[in-house]
């Protein structure tokens, strides 16, 4: 967008323009600045040695819109499923990047919040990292967000034995994005969650937890699903939809 406005006497000047609106229609009067709005600031640059044209603050959106969102992660098959949830009609380029983010402990959110402020400190730009979590209702929400140290130090049978002792044997899968597109941004947190049961081990071993766990309504464990049918119910599935949907309304 481009309005032209006559300058009086100086080089530049500035004015405010009220957001709501989106366009300022005729000849403005630099004179009675203080009579707009104080939404959004605009700056005068000279076009001809009368003539200026208005560039919006909101101009910084823009550009990092038209930037590719940093997804933190080290995991080339997790990037791929990513990117095959996301699909083609997905707004912006996804692309890796492995950073050394300090391993927190706490609540969900409260971790997501502070390791995607942590990486957009370190790639100065617009980020996002995901949490996964698979939390037993039998030990109250154990292993939770500490999964990858149990699978690390137990493996998939491991995980299953956890709950030998017990009757209920139902979990929820939930993963959380967390976005900011700036180090002192605001973070939007997307979550997705899929409920199930442990089962024993079943299926191929390449992807983290996915043989213990079997989506309700199904009888095959995550492993053993096809990948197009997984990626259609998943916990991941369920947090990249809410993202997708953010990212859509505001490329609109």
């Amino acid at each position: 967008m481009q309005n032209c406005a006559k300058l009086l006497d100086s080089e530049a000047a500035r004015i405010r323009y009220c957001s709501t609106c989106c366009q300022i229609s005729g000849q403005i009067d630099l004179a009675r600045e203080s009579i707009w709005p104080h939404c959004c600031l605009f700056t005068f640059k000279r076009r001809t040695p009368s003539l200026f044209f208005v560039q919006p603050a909101f101009q910084h959106h823009r550009n990092t819109m038209a930037r590719p969102i940093s997804f933190v992660t080290g995991n080339a098959k997790k990037l791929e499923e990513v990117r095959a949830i996301l699909g083609a009609r997905f707004p912006r380029e996804i692309v890796a990047v492995k950073l050394d983010l300090p391993e927190l402990q706490g609540e969900i959110d409260d971790i997501c919040k502070l390791k995607c402020l942590e990486a957009a400190r370190q790639v100065k730009g617009p980020v996002m990292v995901e949490d996964t979590c698979l939390c037993f209702n039998a030990l109250k929400g154990l292993p939770g967000p500490y999964i990858k140290w149990f699978l690390d130090k137990l493996g998939p049978e491991g995980l299953h034995k956890l709950l030998d002792g017990w009757e209920d044997k139902s979990a929820q899968a939930v993963c959380t994005f967390a976005y900011t597109d700036r180090p002192d941004g605001e973070v939007i947190l997307f979550q997705g969650r899929t409920e199930g049961d442990i089962v024993a081990p079943r299926g191929p071993r390449d992807f983290g937890w996915d043989p213990v766990f079997q989506p309700t309504g199904y009888d095959q464990t995550y492993a053993e699903l096809p990948k197009p049918k997984k990626n259609e119910i998943s916990h991941r599935y369920r947090a990249l939809a809410k993202l997708a949907e953010h990212f859509a309304d505001e490329s609109k």
